[in-house]
């Protein structure tokens, strides 16, 4: 089997759960070769790829299921492992979040209690309202004016999670040809066996519980304005938009 020397850089950002800046995009933009990893990454600064060549892959998802998966996350799945463990940010209280950011906002209403805290001991609907105001203010608004900005750029692949789920095959065949990486067929079959171990680990902490989904986004179509939001952003994402219970039939 052939292995390719192509090189993968992974730079450090902070991400929006405190509020921080991202920083260390520039090394990106400033690579010559290779691929750069980034975990998170706002509009203005995906802005500087109008003025490179290095290919950027931006990776979506449906707005309504980013709500819904989080709060299921947070809400449910936290309780198979000590809150924090994997993401430390849901295990801090008010003081560690800067004052601008949406959590430290949210958060101002129970000072003593940690995220996780919050969307447990709170009713459903609360903690359902409380998380679609979350992600929508950082994680959602920050993928759509990345979207919106660079997915008709030639240098920019935009890839969506449920394209993923359902043609692996086909998305990964797309990814590995946009950046040029050699031996497609090889690197194909190193996807598809981590697909195959990846699924049968027990380190699997962020595929959330299917089983509360439906009624979460039942929810959500019921909640106007929350519904509202979200379809908006669906709209500039290009996703179909979801039905909220005021729209006519």
């Amino acid at each position: 089997m052939h292995h390719s020397n192509l090189k993968v850089t992974f730079v450090p950002v902070s991400t929006w759960t405190n509020g921080s800046e991202f920083v260390n995009v520039g090394q990106c933009v400033n690579l010559e070769s290779g691929i750069c990893w980034l975990r998170e990454i706002n509009a203005a600064q995906m802005a500087m790829s109008r003025r490179t060549q290095v290919k950027l892959v931006h990776v979506i998802r449906d707005p309504k299921e980013m709500v819904v998966s989080s709060l299921v996350y947070h809400r449910y799945d936290a309780r198979l492992h000590p809150p924090g463990a994997y993401e430390p940010w849901l295990n801090k209280s008010l003081s560690f979040f800067k004052p601008c950011s949406a959590l430290h906002a949210l958060l101002q209403e129970s000072p003593g209690l940690t995220w996780y805290d919050r969307v447990r001991k709170s009713a459903l609907a609360k903690a359902l309202r409380d998380q679609a105001e979350l992600t929508l203010t950082d994680t959602i608004q920050n993928m759509a004016g990345v979207y919106v900005s660079t997915h008709n750029l030639d240098n920019v692949l935009t890839i969506r999670l449920e394209d993923v789920v359902l043609n692996f095959d086909q998305v990964f065949l797309r990814l590995f040809t946009f950046i040029g990486l050699p031996h497609i067929q090889d690197a194909l079959l190193y996807a598809a066996l981590f697909r195959k171990s990846n699924s049968a680990s027990p380190l699997r902490y962020h595929i959330s519980d299917q089983t509360q989904k439906p009624v979460l986004r039942a929810m959500l179509a019921s909640d106007v304005l929350v519904c509202k939001r979200i379809a908006f952003m669906q709209q500039l994402c290009d996703y179909d938009v979801m039905q909220c219970a005021c729209d006519p039939a």
